[in-house]
């Protein structure tokens, strides 16, 4: 029999009963640090078309730069939010965000990066 878990656990913790998380999640794992902010925005993508009432979470060890970044990326790539506008909205919405330099950097370079491939789509 597996301990009770309460749903707010669930995304800063890795599931150690298999009998119970069968089934109820894929993972998805960007091996890069800093992490590849197109592929991760891709996985994303990718989960939210497969299945619109699908939840993500994203997710690193201490949820302080790593996945924070790739939310901020997200917010970025589906919102048309500016850099600094999807950085301010992770941080309000999740307490203890503090970008590492390398995680800023990456964001920085993935900015251009959806701004030239928003104008070969729109141009």
């Amino acid at each position: 029999m597996c301990p009770p878990t309460s749903p707010l656990l669930l995304p800063q913790t890795v599931p150690t009963c298999d009998e119970l998380y069968r089934n109820t999640f894929t993972y998805i794992t960007i091996p890069t640090t800093p992490p590849d902010l197109g592929a991760a925005t891709d996985a994303v993508a990718a989960a939210l078309a497969a299945s619109p009432s699908t939840v993500v979470f994203i997710y690193c060890m201490t949820g302080s730069s790593r996945a924070p970044s790739v939310a901020a990326a997200w917010l970025m790539r589906s919102a048309g939010a500016s850099l600094e506008a999807a950085a301010g909205a992770v941080a309000a919405a999740r307490g203890g965000v503090a970008f590492t330099q390398a995680d800023a950097a990456n964001l920085a370079a993935f900015a251009p990066l959806l701004a030239d491939a928003r104008g070969r789509v729109d141009g």
